[in-house]
């Protein structure tokens, strides 16, 4: 195999040691963005000399993050070397979230975060479509029809294609009903479209207007297929990739590093999974295009693939390119001298290789040029070389040990123990740290700080013999220049600290992706399709320029910002910029009835500066609407105070608008803020925010609810229900373990169970007849939701979910009311197929499949091609209480305000008082 030739070329005592100090490297990374350990010290070295090693790139096609092959993508970036990316359709916004309340385009950046920390792991690069989650899809042809036809999405895989150029194309999925849902579906399906398109100069010549290239894969391979499941997939695949094989170094086979990578995507419930030694194969089928010649087996993914440099140069250039074909293989001649030489506890025994290597490989670079090749060439080379460039300077920085640290502290006037973000206006300092830990001799020769030319810097240099470098005082020019070379000794840190002022007119890190409503399918990109990357960048990079003897090599690191939290330790991210002034309404839309005239809702500030900041809000109003109060004036002291003003409007007696939009803004300083930001994190996937407009949309109409009653609600995985039934006069209660185990129930009209609970919360388990035994005195229990886990007869009778419980994806399916005279479908509110318009993302989710007769189903719906659904609400008499099972999206409905699912739900918190008429 290719990786057992791999490592042969160590030799049997370097490979000893190889592998005793592989063992050794701890494997779990950290926080924040920390270079994974896999990418460290002798293992990352041997990872880079593999790397060096091939010039084959590998592109891997899925539909949202945790649907890729991890062992697939570990096996090929960290046991051939290849260059390894992954494009995700989605970011998986309109999935599920087992740890947060963040959904929709909150989730999407959770899950983006964490398939970052999931990738650092496998080993590969992160891209993405301009393609929004927009809930489950079942069929193809829903998927096709949400997204344009699937055209932005294959304008975006062929320019990464083009732009990328892999040499092999992986796609999860085959473009066939085996594949699942439609989003999967549509996945294959523009993978083969992707790789026909990406050849086809006459398709998106845009993309060739910028100039970009047309792009030939040399193979394209399709999965989803399980021989060791189905019998019809027995002789269905070509390649048997061997991702249970051990490596060595790494301590643990590819598929077990997929598993723990795969453990960061906790939102999906991902973690906790065990992944044993073992056989383990990934099947693919190599597609060739012609249906009536299958293709025959391979024994591996690279069998006819030309992996070395002057593979780049066709056969059919002059021989007058003899000299570039020598030059190049002269390069990859010092690749392999230096892997011959790799000796993990002697890394700079590479050292000669890798610097000869490099400076042939830039001097190829600055021919390129004036060589008489066909421009396709010269771009593949270039391509290729540059590559080579970053590679070869990763190898020498991991032989040197050298550790390169730039982070953001408050500056020395500033009180506040930490920072962990900067405002227009802010003056901070940057601490930066360099060490070499190694015999070989290395010279800093700048310093440079890369960031928009109008943040000013001011250079501190170290004094000598301060702290904890020994690092003789030097001098800097404003450029960060040294005036002489610095030598830099072996396991001495130098250290320096320069002043940064943000200037008043920067702007917020904000994704560059955006939609103004999550009923939008296809992100607005303000930068053009080109930004298909993972998250924002920090706007702040330092570039280290070094020397080991006389070869010049660089190191750029994201500037960061660290702070201790109280539970994971130290947590480490990259310097972001927020406004100074956070505006948002706590809920977004809003719904008011029409006999009332008045309407509360809250404004939420918050203060992202270290200063004090004062100001006033107010809202916008349509004509004749007024708030109470009309203006409110605010002082916050320091970063992270918040502010919540309460807003009571007055609606006019002749307003006859029935959906309006507020906005709030805020004055500071003169300056006007009229948008907010959420934090998105989770423990060690890092963090980042989510911004919107300071807006809120508000829809009165017809609804009621009898009598007040008192509800108590027992939180699930997270939802925002509780909070959304304040519009209706409501303030549940929320109820902890001790309140399930002991608290008279009784003094709850209704409970009800938030989204996925039985799935996460163990107390309710435990505590369910204790539920069921407050129906039956008289008591409501409204069951929203639940996972697979809720089936095993947690209800006063019978049912089941059955293996995969159905679910209504398409948020626009016909609904039938079963049972109109039912007090559910006429009491206080008559429910008509009306109240089921302008639903967002789904129906309901987990139905039941099968009941006993004493539960009555009260409405009917299903998806194109599906049997009618009756399993989504369904209501039982219980002793002297009520029971229901409420599988309808009110978690997705009520927080964005649908009128319809307001009104049903009122009824629902009605059951007290009419649930005997």
């Amino acid at each position: 195999m290719e990786l057992s030739r791999t490592f042969r070329r160590c030799g049997s005592r370097r490979f000893l040691s190889c592998l005793v100090l592989g063992s050794l490297i701890p494997f779990a990374t950290t926080n924040g963005q920390d270079i994974v350990p896999l990418d460290q010290g002798a293992v990352g070295l041997h990872q880079a000399l593999q790397q060096l090693q091939t010039t084959v790139s590998v592109l891997h096609v899925v539909a949202h993050p945790d649907d890729e092959d991890g062992a697939l993508l570990a096996y090929c970036a960290r046991g051939l070397g290849a260059r390894t990316m992954l494009f995700s359709i989605t970011r998986g916004e309109g999935g599920a979230n087992l740890i947060s309340a963040d959904f929709f385009d909150r989730l999407g950046l959770l899950r983006t975060l964490e398939h970052r920390k999931a990738a650092d792991i496998y080993g590969n690069q992160l891209f993405y479509s301009r393609a929004a989650d927009y809930g489950f899809s079942k069929t193809l042809r829903e998927a096709q029809r949400q997204w344009d036809e699937g055209e932005p999405i294959l304008a975006d895989l062929v320019e990464v294609i083009r732009r990328e150029r892999p040499t092999i194309l992986l796609s999860r999925f085959r473009g066939d009903s085996r594949d699942g849902h439609g989003h999967h579906q549509l996945a294959g399906v523009l993978s083969q479209a992707a790789v026909d398109a990406a050849a086809d100069p006459a398709r998106f010549p845009e993309q060739i207007s910028r100039g970009l290239r047309p792009w030939k894969v040399a193979k394209f391979y399709t999965n989803n297929i399980r021989p060791q499941w189905r019998e019809e997939d027995r002789d269905a695949w070509t390649l048997a990739i061997p991702t249970g094989e051990f490596h060595p170094l790494l301590g643990r086979s590819f598929a077990q590093v997929a598993r723990y990578g795969l453990g960061y995507q906790r939102s999906q419930g991902m973690s906790g999974h065990h992944s044993p030694a073992g056989q383990q194969v990934s099947y693919y089928r190599k597609v060739t295009g012609n249906s009536d010649d299958p293709p025959a087996r391979e024994s591996h993914l690279l069998e006819d693939i030309d992996k070395s440099l002057i593979g780049l140069v066709p056969a059919d250039v002059a021989t007058s390119q003899d000299v570039l074909r020598f030059v190049l293989q002269s390069i990859d001649e010092q690749i392999g001298t230096a892997a011959s030489a790799f000796d993990a506890r002697r890394l700079e025994s590479v050292l000669p290789a890798l610097t000869a290597g490099l400076n042939q490989t830039r001097s190829v670079l600055s021919q390129l040029s004036g060589l008489e090749v066909a421009d396709r060439t010269r771009s593949v080379l270039n391509d290729q070389l540059q590559r080579k460039v970053e590679l070869f300077e990763r190898a020498i920085v991991c032989a040197l040990g050298l550790e390169c640290e730039a982070w953001a502290e408050p500056s020395e006037e500033q009180s506040t123990a930490s920072l962990r973000h900067v405002v227009p206006g802010q003056t901070f300092a940057v601490q930066l740290r360099i060490t070499q830990r190694s015999g070989a001799a290395v010279t800093l020769q700048s310093i440079e700080l890369e960031r928009p030319s109008d943040w000013k810097i001011d250079w501190l240099v170290n004094p000598a013999g301060e702290g904890e470098s020994n690092a003789p005082a030097v001098e800097l020019s404003s450029e960060g220049h040294f005036a002489n070379p610095l030598p830099l000794a072996n396991n001495v840190p130098w250290q320096s600290t320069c002043r940064v002022v943000v200037p008043e007119t920067a702007a917020p890190t904000r994704p560059y992706w955006q939609r103004d409503s999550i009923r939008e399918t296809i992100y607005k990109t303000p930068r053009g399709n080109g930004e298909q990357g993972d998250l924002p960048s920090s706007p702040f990079q330092v570039l280290a320029t070094l020397t080991c003897g006389d070869t010049t090599f660089h190191v750029r690191r994201e500037l960061l910002v660290r702070y201790r939290h109280p539970e994971y330790g130290n947590v480490q991210y990259p310097l972001a910029v927020l406004p100074t002034l956070s505006v948002r309404f706590l809920r977004p839309y809003g719904v008011l009835p029409t006999d009332q005239l008045q309407y509360s809702l809250d404004v939420l500030l918050t203060n992202a500066s270290i200063q004090p900041v004062s100001g006033e809000v107010r809202l916008e109003l349509p004509a004749g609407w007024r708030s109470d109060p009309d203006v409110a004036e605010f002082t916050m002291q320091r970063d992270g105070d918040e502010v919540r003003q309460a807003f009571v409007l007055h609606v006019p007696d002749d307003a006859d608008q029935s959906r309006i939009d507020l906005e709030a803004v805020a004055e500071v300083d003169g300056r006007s803020y009229r948008e907010g930001y959420v934090t998105v994190s989770a423990r060690d996937v890092g963090r980042t925010h989510w911004f919107s407009p300071a807006r809120h949309r508000l829809t009165r109409l017809n609804v009621q609810v009898a009598g007040q009653p008192r509800v108590g609600y027992i939180t699930g995985s997270g939802d925002d229900v509780a909070q959304s039934l304040a519009l209706l006069g409501i303030a549940p209660e929320t109820l902890g373990s001790d309140q399930l185990a002991t608290a008279d129930l009784s003094s709850f009209d209704i409970i009800m169970v938030g989204v996925r609970a039985y799935a996460v919360r163990e107390d309710i388990r435990a505590y369910n007849t204790r539920l069921l035994d407050y129906v039956a005195a008289g008591g409501v229990l409204i069951v929203q939701y639940q996972t697979p886990e809720f089936d095993h007869n947690y209800g006063p009778y019978p049912y089941s979910m059955g293996r995969s419980p159905e679910e209504v994806s398409e948020e626009d399916a016909a609904v039938r009311l079963l049972q109109p005279e039912h007090v559910v479908m006429r009491r206080p509110n008559r429910i008509t197929e009306q109240d089921f318009a302008d639903w967002v993302e789904q129906r309901g989710s987990k139905f039941w499949a099968t009941w006993d007769d004493r539960y009555v189903p009260l409405l009917e719906c299903h998806d194109a091609d599906q049997p009618p659904q009756q399993g989504g609400l369904l209501v039982a008499r219980h002793g002297q209480g009520v029971y229901v099972y409420a599988a309808y999206a009110w978690y997705r409905q009520l927080p964005h305000g649908v009128p319809g699912a307001y009104r049903l739900m009122a009824n629902l918190l009605s059951l007290p008082v009419t649930k005997d008429e």
